[in-house]
Parts: structure tokens; sequence; C-alpha cells
């Protein structure tokens, strides 16, 4: 198949994919949400009001000033803007969201298809090694391993990846294990396709599904890991703008400054809130169990 072909191939795929979410509020909901929010991310440096309050630049008449038509969200301590921080905050947090979330899928996906297509002995060690990181915390076996690697968000990004896999290896494994004995599986097989051909051109597209729906909600959960790492000072270092960083030097204050704490909070609510939309709808759309005919789940 030429590069046009596919090209082709892939954009038809698109269209029919976005017809299949305006069917369901709830998927069209969120993907109007993260697509704001990516717009965002994306044109941040270029769309933000006040680019030089995103580094570490002190204004010492506008320190702590209340929402006005000048800085719709309030100054900070420094006296920088709020809204111009909270937007290209977006971008950190998006980034380093969708960064642990696709760290976890790769991971966790080649993992689980390893182990059910052979099982076995290799089933069972690459399980026994996956229990074992989900009897830790997570959240709490992320901080661990930030804290020996020191503080800055790629730091952050690697302890959160190494935490995120094993729901998705979990996933997978039980996924394969259901279609590993279908028939087109096992006439690919005595064509004499290998294993690794199988795993990836017939099995991997027909659980593709799932994955997609537990990625798409991932990213709110991995969005709040990154806050909460931000928070206890373990994620993005200062002046780079991080929702989670900037509720906790917020704190110090109380509320006497209200919205130094409100919105980034509420850039954090609706992230989530996106990302949890676009899942629950998506789930309903590509799972038959939850489809009855426009992304309503069947009760």
């Amino acid at each position: 198949m030429s590069i046009s072909s596919r090209l082709i191939y892939w954009l038809r795929g698109a269209l029919n994919t976005l017809r299949l979410v305006r069917q369901s509020t709830l998927a069209f909901s969120g993907l109007c949400i993260v697509s704001a929010l990516a717009f965002i991310a994306i044109t941040a440096p270029y769309i933000v009001p006040y680019p030089e309050d995103i580094g570490a630049i002190v204004h010492p008449s506008l320190i702590n000033k209340p929402p006005s038509l000048a800085h719709p969200f309030g100054t900070d301590w420094f006296g920088r803007d709020l809204l111009t921080r909270c937007l290209y905050a977006a971008r950190v947090s998006l980034s380093a969201s969708l960064i642990v979330v696709l760290a976890g899928v790769c991971i966790g996906t080649i993992i689980g298809l390893i182990a059910g297509y052979f099982g076995g002995i290799v089933d069972e060690v690459l399980m026994r090694v996956t229990d074992a990181f989900l009897s830790i915390p997570s959240l709490i076996l992320a901080i661990a391993i930030a804290a020996v690697l020191g503080h800055g968000i790629t730091n952050a990004i690697i302890a959160l990846s190494v935490t995120w896999w094993p729901w998705y290896a979990r996933l997978v494994r039980g996924e394969v294990i259901n279609i590993r004995n279908e028939v087109y599986i096992l006439a690919a097989r005595a064509m004499g396709a290998s294993s690794w051909y199988i795993m990836f051109r017939h099995i991997l597209p027909n659980i593709a599904g799932p994955i997609l729906v537990n990625a798409s909600m991932d990213m709110g959960f991995a969005i709040l890991a990154i806050a909460s790492l931000g928070f206890i000072g373990l994620g993005a270092v200062p002046p780079t703008p991080e929702w989670g960083s900037m509720i906790s030097a917020a704190l110090q204050y109380g509320l006497d400054y209200w919205w130094e704490l409100v919105f980034p909070g509420l850039m954090i609510f609706i992230a989530v809130l996106g990302f949890n939309l676009l899942g629950d709808g998506l789930r309903d759309l590509l799972d038959p169990r939850f489809r009855t005919g426009r992304g309503v789940p069947r009760i």
C-alpha cells in the first residue's frame, strides 16, 4: 500500500471515528473540552496575554492583585498574571500526562500481548512481576522513585511511567486470552505467520478499543498524578508553571488570596472532566455491552 493510500485510509478512519463520537453527547462534550485544552497547550506561548510572566519575573506593584479586566485570574505573589501561567501550565501538565499514558500503554500492551499469547511459564512470570507492582499503591511508588531521582518534571514523568503499565498489562492479557483461539488467529497460525506478526497484525487491532477507552480515561488520572507530585514539590521546578505546584505555593497565603487557589484547581477540574467524559463516551460507543444505538449505556 502506497503512502498516499495509507494516508487516505487513515483519514477515512478518522472521519468515521468523528462521526461515531458525534453520536454520543458524552464523547462529543469531552472531545470539545479536550480539543480546546490541546489547542491551548500547543499555542500557549503565542496566545497568553503576558508571555514574560511565564518565567522568573517580579512586578512589585501587581503582587496579589484580585481578578480584574487587565488580569482576569488575578496575579500571584510575584505579581505575575495567573491567566498566563494557568494557560501555559496546560502545556506542561497535558504533555507530561500524555507521555506517562503512552509509556504505560506501550509497556503494558507488549507485556500483556506476550503473556496472553504464549501463556504457560511466560505468562506466570510476567503476571507475578505485574502483581508485585500492583501490590504497591502507584502514587506512593511514584513518590519514592521521584524522591530518589530528584525534582523536575522529567523525573516525575519517569517515576509515573514506571508505575503506570501494570493495569494495561492485565487488561491486554485478558483480551488476548479471549481471542487467541479465534478462527482467524488459528488460520494465520496455520498459514505459517510468526507469533509476533499474529500479535501485532491480527490480535492488537482487535483489542484496540478497550485500550483506547482506558487510555482516554487514564489521562485524567495522569493529570491528577502529575499535579500531586507538583503539589508536594517533586514535579515541575519553579518558575515553570504547573497546576499542582501553583496550588502548593498559594497555600501559604490561605484563603486571603483565593484566586491563586481556585483558578489552577479549576483548570485541573476541567481537564479531568473532559478526559473522563471522552472516555465514558468512547466506552459506550465501542463496547457493545453498553451500546443501545446512540452511545447510551444499557441498563
